[in-house]
């Protein structure tokens, strides 16, 4: 099942919540997904939804990659695919492609 406008919407809420200060520099895709407007898929404009992922060892290292298109180092992500259920699942599943981890270790 494809992940939903309503759940990007209640992920952006809850980081509202957590983040209020947040709001002025986020208020254009409140708007945009209060308006019905989708994010879900790489073809939505002028924004859509991209997933990244941290993976953290001891506390202190991150793993960071090489962005083949952009040349600079960031971490793990990409675009939603259609049989992501979750925005975490979303982020796991780039965890994985990029940098040939077993999401289950």
């Amino acid at each position: 099942m494809a992940i939903s406008d309503a759940a990007v919407s209640d992920a952006l809420a809850a980081y509202l919540e957590r983040y209020p200060v947040e709001a002025e520099a986020l208020s254009q895709p409140v708007q945009m997904l209060a308006s019905g407007e989708t994010f879900t898929s790489r073809r939505s404009f002028p924004m859509h939804v991209t997933v990244g992922a941290l993976l953290v060892r001891g506390g202190c290292e991150i793993l960071l990659i090489e962005h083949r298109g952009y040349g600079i180092t960031l971490q793990p992500g990409g675009h939603l695919e259609p049989t992501d259920s979750t925005l975490i699942d979303a982020a796991v599943r780039e965890l994985s492609e990029e940098t040939g981890l077993d999401a289950a270790a």
